[in-house]
């Protein structure tokens, strides 16, 4: 698994190591031991993320921690995007005139409530990850992703953007399970007719 969080900067690591309890880490709670120094600075560097990798939990948007093994569906809600020619958002949109997705949140669905919730929001791991980033100007409120991909990928639900489910395909089935596949139950909730 690994490698697809960056690493922390060595100082910050290092003040890691020398003063855990001012970072907030939850490692005696989730990680695989109550001492800082059995961590690497791969695990550090998630565990800054909210990430407990080893024993599956992650930080999710309002401050609690889900089970990641108990995931069953993942998605994200669309809500805009923009292009470099005038289009028509009433018709559908040929993907490759998209520049930018602008999304209002990724989210998991457990089989078990958390929080008295089975949706659970993770904008705020994606975006200190920095693959979604925060919109601005009239697209404050939601997160902007890149069109790289152009192309559209067949989930059970139908044809989706490539790039909307990059987020959930590295930084959450890589980054727990190292099968970029495992959760690929991926909806994409929107009024948006993409065409391909």
């Amino acid at each position: 698994m690994g490698g697809y969080i960056k690493l922390a900067g060595q100082s910050i690591i290092k003040s890691v190591y020398k003063h855990p309890e001012n970072w907030g880490l939850m490692y005696k709670e989730y990680g695989k031991s109550e001492n800082i120094k059995d961590y690497s600075e791969e695990e550090v560097s998630e565990m800054l993320k909210g990430v407990y990798s080893k024993s599956g939990y992650l930080l999710v948007d309002g401050d609690y921690f889900i089970n990641v093994n108990d995931v069953i569906q993942c998605g994200c809600t669309l809500k805009t995007i923009t292009s470099n020619t005038r289009l028509d958002l009433s018709k559908p949109i040929p993907i490759k005139k998209i520049r930018t997705f602008y999304v209002e949140n990724y989210y998991l669905i457990t089989r078990n409530s958390v929080n008295g919730n089975n949706k659970h929001f993770i904008n705020s791991y994606l975006s200190k990850i920095r693959i979604i980033n925060p919109g601005r100007g009239r697209f404050r409120g939601l997160y902007s992703l890149p069109n790289y991909y152009m192309c559209v990928q067949s989930f059970g639900h139908g044809y989706v953007p490539k790039d909307l489910f990059h987020p959930i395909k590295f930084y959450f089935n890589g980054v727990f399970w190292g099968d970029q596949y495992r959760i690929s139950d991926f909806l994409v909730d929107t009024e948006l007719k993409i065409s391909y």
